[in-house]
């Protein structure tokens, strides 16, 4: 069916590939600096990551990680589930406009922040052009994601894929994200 070439996995505590430590985040830090400690740890260079919502960044950083070495991106399909969404954001921007004495409402809290920017990004960044799809799900279900992949290499022809989960809220953090080719 599949064949598993990488996985990437972030968490609160550590970042992953292949189930093997690759990262370490520092104690009680908050999702925003854990994430900029990440981009620079790695070295990476791509400046409109400073204008994502912490889930962009999240997943964004996951993909780098996933796709880093990896040459051919033809004929391949990306598939995402978040639970959280745009929660984090729509909350910061609620907390801008609740005191009618204080009202500042800020569109810039808006800039890359709906759930399939991320897929977007990544797309642009590593010129990836087959289907992509963000889901809204109840938790992370990775199974789910495998049978709904399964149906865009029968209908689609797609020969290598990344299937996963993103999610973000109140300084909690996961991304597990997998590469498979068919």
């Amino acid at each position: 069916m599949f064949n598993i070439l990488k996985r990437v996995t972030i968490s609160n505590t550590e970042i992953t590939v292949n189930d093997m430590p690759v990262f370490t985040f520092q104690e009680n830090q908050n999702t925003t600096n854990a994430l900029k400690e990440v981009y620079r740890y790695f070295k990476m260079d791509y400046l409109k990551f400073f204008k994502m919502d912490n889930l962009s960044k999240l997943g964004f950083l996951s993909a780098e990680i996933l796709l880093k070495e990896v040459e051919n991106k033809e004929n391949m399909s990306i598939l995402f589930g978040t639970s959280s969404s745009s929660l984090e954001t729509d909350t910061a921007f609620q907390e801008t406009i609740k005191d009618t004495d204080n009202f500042f409402p800020s569109p810039s809290v808006f800039v890359y922040t709906l759930p399939n920017i991320v897929i977007g990004e990544i797309c642009i960044r590593h010129k990836i052009y087959g289907e992509n799809m963000m889901f809204i799900v109840n938790e992370n279900n990775i199974s789910d994601f495998y049978q709904n992949m399964q149906y865009l290499i029968n209908a689609m022809g797609i020969k290598k894929g990344i299937i996963g989960y993103l999610d973000c809220y109140q300084n909690s953090f996961q991304a597990e994200l997998i590469l498979f080719e068919q």
